[in-house]
This record gives C-alpha cells, sequence and structure tokens, in this order.
C-alpha cells in the first residue's frame, strides 16, 4: 500500500480505540506516527494506543516533534508516557522555534490546525494553558526562560506569572527587547520573537513590565508588578529616577501601600 492509504485507515482505528488494530496496521507497514498524531490530536486519547504506538517510533522529536504537539494540546497523560519511556529528556528536547520553553508552552493558550485524512475532527482547535502539564515538565527537570515571564507579563496572566516566579523564574532575567513604549507614554508596540526590532538589543524583565504597566495600569498589570517587586523583590535599579517615579504614582493610585514603600525605598519620589 502506499503512504497516503494508510492514513485513513490509522485514523478510523484510533477513532474506534482499537487498539489491536491499530497493532495489525503498524505490522502491516502503517506508520505508528499516524497513530500517535490523531491520538494526540484526541481530546481523550486512548493510552493503550499510545503505548502501541510510541513503543513502534524510534525517535519522536525528528522529523516531526511530537514531544512539542503533544504539550501544545496540553496532553498530560501522553507527555508522562514519552517522558517516563525515556522518549525525550530536557537535554534532547530541541529548541522551540517561538522561544519559550517547554514549560511556557504549557503555560501557553494555542490555536492549532489539526491533521484529519477523514475530517471527523474539528479543522483548529484553541488549547487552554495547562500548569498540570507545566508542573510535570518541571519536575522533569526542564527549565523556564525569560522569555516565558515576559510573555506572562505581555498577556497580564498573573496566574502565569505566579507559578513561574514560584517555580524558579529569574525575577530579574532579561529578553530580546519586544516592547516598546513611545515619549509620551500613550502608544506601545509589541513585537514577537524572531520579529524584533533589533535583535541584540536586551532588555531587564522589569523595564517591560514597566512599559507594559504605564501605558495600561490595569488590575492584572498592577498586580503583577507587585509581585515582582514586592514579593520577589526584583532589583529596580535598571530604572530610570522617571520610571519610579511613574510607578510610585501609579502605587498610590491603587492604594498599594506596600509597592508604594518598596518603590520609596529604591528612591520613587
Amino acid at each position: 500500500m502506499k503512504l497516503y492509504d494508510w492514513i485513513p485507515l490509522v485514523e478510523d482505528a484510533v477513532d474506534k480505540e482499537a487498539a489491536e488494530e491499530v497493532k495489525e496496521l503498524i505490522r502491516l507497514g502503517a506508520n505508528p506516527s499516524f497513530a500517535l498524531m490523531y491520538s494526540i490530536q484526541n481530546e481523550t486519547p486512548n493510552i493503550e494506543i499510545v503505548n502501541i504506538a510510541l513503543d513502534a517510533i524510534d525517535n519522536i522529536l525528528e522529523p516531526a516533534n511530537y514531544f512539542d504537539a503533544a504539550v501544545k494540546y496540553k496532553q498530560t497523560e501522553i507527555v508522562r508516557l514519552m517522558l517516563e519511556k525515556g522518549k525525550v529528556t530536557k537535554e534532547s528536547a530541541p529548541k522551540l522555534e517561538h522561544g519559550l520553553s517547554y514549560i511556557g508552552s504549557a503555560l501557553g493558550k494555542w490555536n492549532l490546525q489539526q491533521e484529519s485524512a477523514t475530517a471527523r475532527i474539528p479543522p483548529e482547535v484553541t488549547t487552554p494553558p495547562s500548569g498540570e502539564v507545566a508542573q510535570l515538565l518541571y519536575e522533569h527537570g526542564f527549565e523556564i526562560v525569560p522569555l516565558d515571564v515576559y510573555e506572562a507579563l505581555a498577556s497580564r496572566n498573573t496566574q502565569n506569572l505566579e507559578w513561574l516566579l514560584s517555580h524558579g523564574a529569574d525575577p530579574n532575567g532579561e529578553t530580546v527587547k519586544l516592547v516598546y513604549l513611545d515619549d509620551t507614554e500613550k502608544n506601545i508596540y509589541f513585537h514577537a520573537y524572531g520579529f524584533e526590532r533589533d535583535p541584540q538589543r536586551k532588555q531587564k524583565l522589569i523595564v517591560s513590565a514597566y512599559e507594559i504597566t504605564s501605558w495600561n495600569p490595569s488590575l492584572e498589570n498592577m498586580q503583577n508588578l507587585n509581585l515582582l517587586i514586592v514579593n520577589y523583590k526584583t532589583n529596580l535599579d535598571p530604572l530610570t529616577q522617571a520610571q519610579k517615579d511613574r510607578l510610585l504614582e501609579l502605587a498610590l493610585s491603587n492604594t498599594m501601600q506596600e509597592l508604594a514603600n518598596v518603590l520609596r525605598e529604591a528612591g520613587a519620589k
């Protein structure tokens, strides 16, 4: 049979949760990667089929990174199996093109285009953040990068920011400069990783937090700022005097007295 002739047969067997049929199709020559990918896309995957597919695949990272797919689809049990079977480790997992760590990817929300030979699954799905997958990765030694923290700041996600900081993210880290605030502080420009205005220019996370919060002092942004400065004692030296003064003004206007006290201790007036 030709390659594409196997695809609808495997998808149908996965859809029916027919583990023995999947095993037989693989024995006859079907690519086990088909069974793995359709299982990853399945809202409630059959773990027996996942085990069959994983045992038959030599490399789940090349040419396609199925580990990345399982993380993005927030398939906790599939990710767990991949790790426990030694199919991937923190050392072998390739760096992700979007710049986030695998933990950052687990905490992200993804709009994913799904593969289907029979069109029985929706063409697109949105997967929500998963602290469960992030925790699993963390327990297996995967590390957080500063871009993960920046993403939590830029998306005003206090829950993600608190999780990252409580799991060892560096509050004094820096990333490529991805956010720009103009001189009027009324306009802000966000850039995606890989499309930076200046790839050589770095920026401390506290400066990004300042620019985001000064432009939009929403409750979420002020809570994020409070987490960084009060709870995690971020070094405020990278901020200018004017920036410290602006943050003190915002802290006082939001009756965040503890934040205001810390800012005053750092020289804000």
